[in-house]
């Protein structure tokens, strides 16, 4: 066993696997570099320092403790270590911000990438591996043999079709660690221990296709799950992470102009601010390119004038289509100029940023309880999908007057278009304007 530090689980024995492979290998050495949240922010700085090689050991260690309270694991344990350290390990910048930028244009899946792990000589495995400074790190220091991992099942643990453990659609290793720690960097999480203790709960029983948990242990699921909602909400329906994440997806369609479009993946080799110091040293000083990299490293946000909500996610690739939002934020324009010609001059126009709030605020968790001996499945919760377009601009003189023009006259254009139950998502931290500093 190794000591370590974590800032939410405190000093923990590790067990020796873990820290050697991250050691010895540069691919998750690249990590630390690469943010847990898909923006930057100031209002929320703890949040957003947390590195996705952070919350990748928190995860390896949850799969240790699951592993060491199921003696049946014991087979393959170390695959489970290693697919923990390894589920991760394609992401692109800002956490999954690039990544859904990048699939609008040409499809990604980090998860589905990570099969270079097995298919280490193939074109397609190279071409899927992240590079940072060396290759071959998992391979080159043989720990296949070292530690006998059977990498054909790291990669079924990895995208959740060997095992529920870490990746499922309800409650998993992966959402207990990201979840809890989002929560704790918030300074929302009623106790440190929460994650360890819940997953000393959980049973992984042979035949079942999920967690069985004791009837006592089941608060701690609910409790999980009230955390996951309140945290996500917390930043999701923010105007810093709208604006935030709407410039990230301009500067990848502004690269999307320029390089074939399976050029795009290449995008996710790089770590966070160097992905956008690449894109302002190299950029052409005439596209718009440098500036939307400047804009964000100085975060200099656009204005959002506010967030409106839709239930019907099933236009959500129709709005995501080429040109759709440019040609909605255009008749938006025109509906504000008809009413209020000052507001959209200058050059100030109104766009449109779409996401989704799809099962993050509002997930059902289905789990198996025991109690007097009987094993029955509980459905926690119900499952909400919702589109998300936030409305900004450049102005920086905007008044709630200005505020309210714009969403009105962005609800009457999405209701044309069919989103017909859309509603205005009130501020949830107050005043939402992010401060003109540079990151710190």
């Amino acid at each position: 066993m190794t000591t370590y530090y974590d800032p939410m689980y405190g000093e923990i024995d590790l067990d020796d696997l873990i820290l050697d492979v991250v050691e010895s290998c540069p691919e998750l050495k690249r990590l630390k570099l690469i943010g847990m949240m898909n923006f930057k922010s100031v209002q929320m700085l703890p949040l957003t320092s947390i590195s996705r090689l952070e919350h990748t050991i928190g995860l390896a260690y949850l799969a240790q403790l699951l592993a060491s309270g199921n003696p049946h694991l014991q087979d393959w344990k170390n695959d489970l270590l290693v697919a923990a350290l390894y589920h991760d390990v394609n992401c692109g910048s800002f956490g999954h911000s690039v990544e859904w930028a990048i699939d609008r244009f040409s499809p990604y899946n980090h998860e589905e990438k990570v099969s270079w792990v097995e298919e280490t000589q193939t074109l397609a495995g190279l071409r899927d591996k992240p590079i940072f400074l060396e290759q071959d790190g998992l391979h080159r220091h043989r720990h296949a043999d070292k530690y006998s991992i059977n990498f054909s099942r790291v990669n079924g643990l990895v995208n959740g079709t060997a095992s529920y453990v870490l990746n499922n659609s309800g409650i998993d290793l992966d959402n207990i660690d990201n979840v809890l720690r989002m929560a704790h960097s918030l300074g929302k999480l009623p106790k440190t221990d929460m994650g360890v203790e819940l997953v000393r709960r959980l049973r992984v029983v042979p035949g079942e296709s999920n967690f069985v948990i004791d009837s006592e242990g089941l608060g701690l699921v609910q409790e999980w799950r009230r955390q996951r909602s309140d945290v996500y909400e917390c930043f999701i329906y923010t105007h810093e992470y709208m604006a935030f994440e709407y410039l990230v997806f301009e500067l990848i369609q502004e690269h999307a102009k320029l390089v074939e479009t399976e050029g795009l993946a290449n995008l996710f080799h790089y770590t966070d601010e160097r992905l956008l110091w690449w894109f302002y040293d190299n950029a052409d000083p005439n596209t718009k390119l440098r500036d939307i990299a400047k804009r964000l490293l100085l975060h200099e946000l656009p204005h959002c004038h506010g967030i409106l909500r839709s239930s019907c996610f099933k236009l959500k690739r129709d709005l995501e289509k080429e040109g759709v939002l440019s040609d909605l934020s255009a008749h938006i324009n025109a509906e504000i100029n008809k009413r209020r010609g000052s507001f959209s001059s200058n050059g100030k126009l109104v766009s449109l940023h779409l996401t989704t709030d799809d099962r993050k605020t509002s997930r059902c968790i289905p789990i198996l309880v025991e109690e007097a001996g009987r094993v029955h499945e509980e459905l926690l919760g119900e499952d909400e999908r919702y589109i998300l377009l936030a409305v900004l601009s450049d102005r920086h003189d905007s008044s709630n007057r200005h505020d309210a023009y714009a969403i009105q006259a962005t609800a009457r254009v999405l209701k044309d278009f069919g989103l017909s139950d859309i509603e205005p998502i009130k501020k949830i931290n107050g005043d939402s304007r992010a401060p003109q500093y540079a990151l710190l």
